[in-house]
Order: structure tokens, then C-alpha cells, then sequence
């Protein structure tokens, strides 16, 4: 398992990457809107599907240190249940 720590700051292309993961999700969104709107339903979910992966890319550092905390607190929980049975 790779691993996992708490990011604390980003940098500016850091930054600017997660701006455009975020636009090029909108824009897949209106896109998807459009087929919609005209029936074709099979493009316009795979460019649903498009927009939200490109939405958790934009969060990638906040899931990443969510992930990190959640993997800590179980890690806590796990030393005190040991600690408790010895």
C-alpha cells in the first residue's frame, strides 16, 4: 500500500492544475447537458462520468488528507483495542 501523508500546503502549480481539472469539469458538464437535451444519452453520461473524475481531481489534496486522517484515527482505534486486550 503506498503511503499516505497529510499535504499541508500547495504549490502554485499545484493550484493551477486543480483550476483547470475544475474548468475542464464544467465544460464537460455543458457538454453533457447538450447531448441531453438532443437524446443522446450514452455520450452524455460518459461525459457525466468525465466531469466528476475530473471534480476528484480538482479534490484530490482534500481526499488525500481526509484518506490521511481517517487512516490515522483507525490506526488509533486499532493501538487502543490492542492496548485494551493485553
Amino acid at each position: 500500500m503506498p503511503r499516505i501523508t497529510y499535504k499541508k500546503s500547495v504549490s502554485m502549480g499545484e493550484a493551477i492544475s486543480s483550476l483547470c481539472f475544475f474548468c475542464v469539469g464544467v465544460i464537460w458538464i455543458s457538454h453533457g447537458v447538450d447531448f441531453f437535451e438532443t437524446g443522446n444519452l450514452w455520450r452524455a453520461l460518459g461525459l457525466f462520468m468525465c466531469a466528476i473524475i475530473s471534480f476528484a481531481a480538482c479534490l484530490r489534496f482534500v481526499i488525500q488528507n481526509f484518506v490521511f486522517n481517517l487512516m490515522v484515527a483507525i490506526d488509533a482505534k486499532r493501538k487502543k483495542n490492542q492496548h485494551n486486550v493485553q
